[in-house]
């Protein structure tokens, strides 16, 4: 889901304009939604092989994520910089 965002653009940063796509948000929130009842409701848990997680597993999996948010964000702005000279 972050991928999504950073994705908006070849070489603008992620903030800019953040909030100016609400389809893609609406998206993004439907898939959160989706994530968390897959992995909290009981039945859904057998039927797609989940387990709830811990609040330990959510920063986890959180900071992972968080990953591909930095390194875009630091290859865009390499690709500014060596735009301007």
């Amino acid at each position: 889901m972050l991928n999504a965002l950073c994705s908006r653009s070849h070489d603008q940063s992620v903030f800019v304009g953040l909030f100016a796509n609400k389809w893609l948000w609406g998206a993004i929130a439907l898939s959160a939604l989706l994530q968390v009842v897959v992995i909290y409701v009981p039945f859904l848990n057998t039927a797609f092989g989940t387990v709830p997680l811990s609040a330990g597993a959510w920063v986890e999996c959180l900071g992972l994520a968080m990953i591909v948010l930095v390194a875009s964000e630091l290859r865009k702005c390499v690709l500014r910089a060596m735009h301007r000279r």
